[in-house]
């Protein structure tokens, strides 16, 4: 009896092998969607990110004149284990209204789920004149996940 279920088990596998290999076409092409933004770990990472956050900020009336480097290439992603992703940190540094920052930091982090606004630090802004005395400076890390060099976990 419990061969004639492991045979029946197998029999049912073979049989919905199509709608498998169907949805497994689905997910592949979601998670290429999803890695578009995605740079590969063999990339200047550096450069990437600061052309990546440079050009998102056109929009928002936020300045960001400091990328600080976070030590050079893609480190080992250590929140999941065994995760086919690295991940690369930047700091930066600026500063912006209040009002400005936050549609800002939200939309960032709307638009992009693989990259995330760590140790975010608002100070008042030394202000220079009347009209700047509300403004904040900023200084944030932002982690953003990187695909391995060579392969997309998508096709392992």
């Amino acid at each position: 009896a419990e061969k004639r279920l492991e045979v029946d088990k197998i029999a049912e596998t073979i049989k919905n092998s199509k709608q498998i290999e169907a949805e497994l076409a689905v997910v592949n092409s979601q998670l290429l969607v999803k890695e578009e933004d995605m740079p590969e770990a063999t990339d200047d990472l550096y450069s990437f990110m600061i052309l990546f956050i440079t050009k998102f900020k056109q929009p928002y009336n936020v300045d960001i004149p400091q990328f600080i480097s976070s030590g050079g290439s893609a480190t080992a992603m250590n929140l999941f284990p065994k995760f086919p992703y690295q991940q690369y940190s930047i700091g930066l540094g600026g500063s912006a209204y209040y009002h400005d920052l936050g549609p800002f930091l939200a939309a960032f982090e709307n638009r992009f789920p693989s990259s995330r606004v760590l140790n975010l630090e608002l100070v008042p802004a030394s202000a220079q004149s009347s009209e700047e005395r509300e403004k904040l400076s900023f200084r944030m890390d932002v982690v953003s996940l990187a695909k391995p060099g060579g392969s997309r976990p998508g096709t392992q």
